[in-house]
């Protein structure tokens, strides 16, 4: 294990960094390093032997979650405690646990070059909600999918809140950013996945028509709007989930959870 820090004033260097990175999105990205905070979250870092470039446990979690806290700190390049009163300064929850690492962001995000074509996966084109972004990494982990793309539209998968929504997820499959769907949609087909556009336009297909399991690709879109007009296009074939009348549309975790199992069933 590195050798352990205690930092007992707020005015610690790493504190006032911390609170740079949580103020400042664009400082966080220039920095290449994320934020996990919680002691399970943390952990699931460390089990997947994510690049931790530093990581504090309060006095209180030491004595709550001692194995967290010694596998969280052996695993990091820096390690640290903190009174309980400098982490409440460190952290962005209202009840901290006291568990909180900073991740290289290169830990989780994947190069497209290396993406396998011979798996299944969901574009996201400017899904702005960070927690429907967690959420649909969780579900893709969960149902074995080989990965998630997003555009540069997407609500940022590596902040706090979509790292928490995530639930350890964001640590266990691949994550690309590309910066358009249309190209991104024309990409894959030239690797050979067919390319499914999740819309409810008149256009599309019923998705009980439509056999997923085969690798392919799906896009899921904004909340409100749907996937853009130049992505339907591109996609091979259209496809909706048919809902009653009670309800304008799926929630769009929701219908990435659908087509998900569609995929992978």
């Amino acid at each position: 294990m590195p050798e352990i820090v205690h930092i007992a004033s707020r005015q610690n260097p790493l504190v006032k960094e911390v609170q740079k990175l949580r103020a400042k999105p664009a400082y966080r990205r220039q920095q290449g390093v994320f934020l996990a905070e919680g002691h399970k979250l943390c952990a699931d870092a460390a089990d997947a032997g994510a690049h931790i470039l530093w990581a504090v446990c309060s006095d209180q979690a030491q004595q709550r979650y001692p194995e967290a806290c010694r596998l969280v700190l052996s695993a990091a390049a820096r390690s640290y405690t903190a009174t309980d009163e400098v982490f409440l300064k460190l952290s962005g929850q209202k009840a901290p646990q006291g568990v909180l690492c900073g991740v290289a962001e290169q830990s989780v995000l994947a190069p497209l070059d290396q993406l396998d074509v011979n798996r299944s996966y969901l574009l996201l084109e400017q899904v702005s909600d960070p927690g429907n972004v967690g959420t649909i990494l969780r579900t893709a982990a969960a149902l074995g999918l080989g990965g998630i793309l997003l555009d540069s539209g997407c609500a940022d998968c590596l902040g706090d809140k979509a790292v928490r929504a995530s639930m350890g997820s964001i640590f266990k499959l691949p994550v690309y950013r590309v910066d358009s769907a249309p190209d991104t949609v024309a990409w894959l087909k030239r690797q050979g996945l067919p390319v499914y556009g999740s819309t409810l336009s008149c256009r599309s297909v019923d998705i009980g028509q439509v056999d997923l399991r085969a690798p392919c690709a799906v896009v899921i879109g904004n909340e409100g709007r749907g996937i853009t007009e130049p992505t339907a296009a591109a996609c091979d074939q259209l496809v909706h989930i048919p809902i009653t009348p009670a309800a304008e549309s799926l929630n769009a975790a929701a219908a990435a959870a659908i087509f998900s199992w569609e995929m992978m069933r």
